[in-house]
């Protein structure tokens, strides 16, 4: 059997064609198609499991990375992509930490200023503290590690990158920030669907992104931040990708 790329017009070997999936892939252009298309039947002849979304073009000016190579999609998405999100990071953090760090700092200097005060009464300070002002730090602890964390996602927001790796084998998804990564790995198996997904509500309003299920209501989203159009091409791109791999076989 020999087909033909209606694409680059590159002679796609027959152990290319995956049967259980009915699709088939050029390796020269990386374009996914039906096998039943190549092979002359119509698309109405194929079953629903073997019928590709529609496609969709990636839009002029997306600024997202995307590469496939062999059975390996790439996904890189820009720095600073979710800006709205980031400025109401940056004015919360600056709102809680100056908060949270003035008492913090207050009941620590509170607490080591009583022993100099009892110094100059003519009494010895030592071993004297201020257990309240101390215990009131203490109890602030929880609350400075939310300034922390606010101020990381803050920071991560503008100059953090996500990126989204999937093969045969796993889905890995990696945030980065400065160097140091937090990664994120399921079986490529376990997904179950690729769509557009609730990631927050902003003035009642739902912000959607890239999400890849895996069963059980359980799923990542990704890409918020992206103009609508470009995440439509990358849920395409990457239901199309699962589904070269013979793991998605219902419409996307």
């Amino acid at each position: 059997m020999i087909l033909t790329c209606p694409t680059c017009a590159e002679t796609i070997p027959a152990e290319e064609a995956d049967v259980s999936t009915g699709l088939v892939r050029c390796l020269p252009c990386n374009e996914v198609f039906r096998l039943t298309d190549l092979m002359g039947a119509t698309p109405e002849d194929a079953p629903l499991e073997q019928q590709l979304p529609p496609k969709v073009e990636r839009p002029e000016g997306a600024a997202s990375e995307l590469a496939v190579i062999g059975d390996q999609l790439t996904l890189l998405l820009p720095r600073g992509s979710n800006r709205a999100a980031g400025w109401f990071f940056v004015l919360f953090s600056a709102f809680w930490n100056a908060i949270t760090w003035t008492v913090a700092l207050g009941a620590l200097f509170t607490s080591s200023a009583i022993p100099n005060e009892v110094e100059a009464a003519g009494g010895s300070g030592a071993g004297v503290l201020d257990l309240a002002g101390i215990a009131v730090f203490i109890f602030l602890i929880p609350f400075l590690l939310i300034g922390l964390g606010t101020a990381v996602a803050a920071l991560y927001l503008f100059f953090g990158r996500t990126a989204l790796t999937v093969d045969r084998e796993q889905v890995v998804f990696v945030r980065s920030l400065f160097g140091r990564e937090w990664v994120r790995r399921r079986p490529t198996s376990d997904c179950t669907a690729v769509d557009q997904r609730l990631a927050y509500s902003r003035n009642d309003q739902p912000v959607q992104g890239i999400g890849i299920a895996f069963g059980g209501n359980r799923a990542w989203v990704l890409g918020s931040g992206l103009p609508e159009r470009e995440r439509e091409w990358l849920c395409y791109e990457v239901d199309r990708h699962l589904r070269s791999l013979g793991v998605l076989r219902t419409p996307g």
